[in-house]
């Protein structure tokens, strides 16, 4: 599904924040994406999403090389694939629940009443379905991450990309958001950048660690 080949990421002051990585993720589940600050995690993400090109080396999403693809093309691929879910939210405030999850559906073209049969479904799976007409500046924190869930699955992407989802949650709700990704990549692949090493334990089967922009470790795991 996603292979990175010999991929190294080099910014213009010089600083090198991927080097020489290789790695293939073809399976459904949990991919947890481990290691401290400034290891590479983020930098990392953007290339499995096609968020940013490597200064070397190449990246299959796929089969498709899509470190050779026109900005337009990425659009494409990102918008039908790979659905993002940030620290953030980066959801719309001035907008309804509905109509945010709407946006990639909307960018994509599909009819409106689609639209809003696939939104509606999604927010009921997530439990705020009666919120559906609200505006985003209106909900938690947990329930706007679980908004960002539900837009990043709008097109049905099988790869759903997570950096540091629950960042910005309390305890509780970052367990709510955990269990909803769980959930979800029972038939798809969730790939998960995070800094705590607990909840890579408890939810990914599979741990990739970072440092100096180097896998250091990658190693199945047996979730709780």
């Amino acid at each position: 599904m996603i292979s990175l080949q010999n991929v190294c990421k080099e910014y213009p002051n010089g600083v090198k924040a991927l080097n020489d990585v290789s790695l293939n993720i073809d399976t459904f589940g949990i991919v947890a994406i481990v290691g401290k600050s400034g290891s590479g995690k983020s930098t990392l993400l953007n290339m499995l999403g096609a968020l940013d090109k490597p200064t070397s080396g190449k990246v299959f999403i796929d089969g498709e090389d899509v470190s050779a693809m026109s900005d337009k093309q990425l659009s494409k691929l990102r918008n039908e694939r790979v659905g993002f879910v940030f620290q953030s939210f980066y959801l719309e405030p001035t907008l309804s629940v509905e109509d945010n999850v709407c946006v990639p559906l909307m960018i994509k073209g599909a009819p409106k009443k689609e639209r809003e049969e696939r939104a509606l479904k999604l927010l009921e799976a997530f439990k705020i379905g009666g919120k559906s007409l609200s505006r985003v500046s209106q909900l938690s924190g947990g329930e706007k991450q679980r908004v960002a869930i539900a837009r990043a699955l709008a097109n049905d992407a099988k790869i759903i990309l997570c950096d540091e989802p629950t960042g910005n949650l309390d305890s509780e709700n970052s367990q709510i958001v955990l269990h909803y990704l769980k959930h979800i990549s029972a038939d798809r692949t969730v790939i998960l950048i995070t800094h705590n090493e607990d909840d890579a334990k408890k939810y990914a089967g599979r741990i990739i660690r970072l440092s100096d922009g180097k896998i250091v470790e990658d190693y199945e795991n047996d979730p709780d």
